[in-house]
């Protein structure tokens, strides 16, 4: 396996580095450095959101966020003033991460790699991220919760999976012919990296994958009619039922998710004791946990509004 292999190169050159024992190539510190003014001349346009097509980098989605992208849907992102911020740390970051991995002495054969798929008889194009030694690999970099899930292994991607990760590798590797070794992946709050591969019998995780992106492209093609792709989930606190349903972790990253579910109630946790508890996007919500200051007791009554 070629993934604790280049964990070692990465961690030993950056040793190096800050011990002033290697140093940054300047050709790759241009390189970093156009990819970064390249990001941020094409901001505009990218906000602007073109005509919509299918790409390799997004036919791991729902489909059911699919049709409302091709549909125009009006958007309604949670925390819309922060998602600029998070989309350019992480763009600063990878190019940061490419220029380490080259500069690291790993066998680099190609990056950010133009492709192009016959997926269901339609051409669909993508840009790979970086091949090492003959291997496929897409480069990530995550908050802490996401990355806990990429340490844990490739069946916790495949369970959790909101962005499409999965069918996005390996169409890659697909559409080049060589075989998906998984992820690169970074921790932007610890700067841990880590590489989380893909099972060495790669072949069943490999079907299921193509298999998926061939009838997302066909249904969104065909404009099949428009299907709810999750149900809401059962709430459950301290392992008990708490009386409420809750949209599941996909729906509650779509900005899709007012078309969805109109009648959707926002609310924290209800049953939280969390001095901040997290925001969840409720399909009935008929119990909450509230405090009574006095005594520093909490107890459960039923929702009002």
């Amino acid at each position: 396996m070629q993934g604790p292999v280049i964990e070692m190169h990465i961690n030993s050159f950056l040793q190096r580095l800050q011990k002033g024992e290697a140093e940054l190539p300047q050709k790759l510190i241009d390189k970093c450095s156009a990819s970064i003014n390249k990001w941020f001349t094409t901001m505009n346009e990218r906000s602007n959101h073109g005509e919509f097509t299918l790409r390799l980098s997004n036919i791991g989605k729902p489909v059911c966020q699919l049709y409302h992208e091709k549909k125009g849907t009006q958007k309604e992102p949670v925390d819309a003033e922060l998602i600029p911020v998070r989309f350019a740390t992480g763009a600063l970051v990878e190019a940061w991460l490419f220029m380490i991995i080259k500069a690291s002495g790993l066998n680099v054969e190609g990056s950010n790699v133009p492709v192009t798929l016959d997926v269901s008889g339609s051409q669909i194009s993508g840009e790979l991220d970086i091949i090492i030694d003959g291997v496929i690999y897409d480069i990530k970099t995550t908050s802490t919760s996401s990355f806990y899930k990429f340490e844990q292994g490739f069946e916790a991607v495949v369970a959790d999976d909101p962005f499409g990760y999965v069918v996005q590798g390996y169409s890659y590797a697909k559409a080049r012919g060589l075989p998906f070794g998984g992820w690169i992946v970074l921790n932007k709050s610890s700067g841990k990296i880590i590489v989380c591969e893909t099972p060495r019998d790669n072949g069943k995780a490999e079907k299921a994958a193509l298999k998926q992106a061939a009838a997302t492209v066909k249904k969104i093609n065909t404009d099949a009619p428009y299907e709810r792709a999750f149900a809401p989930l059962d709430e459950t606190f301290k392992k008990q039922p708490t009386g409420n349903k809750k949209l599941c972790r996909t729906c509650g990253y779509c900005e899709f998710k007012v078309a969805c579910w109109p009648d959707m109630i926002p609310h924290r946790a209800a049953l939280s004791e969390a001095k901040n508890p997290a925001w969840e996007y409720y399909t009935e919500l008929n119990f909450v946990a509230v405090q009574d200051l006095e005594i520093n007791t909490w107890h459960v009554q039923e929702y009002s509004g």
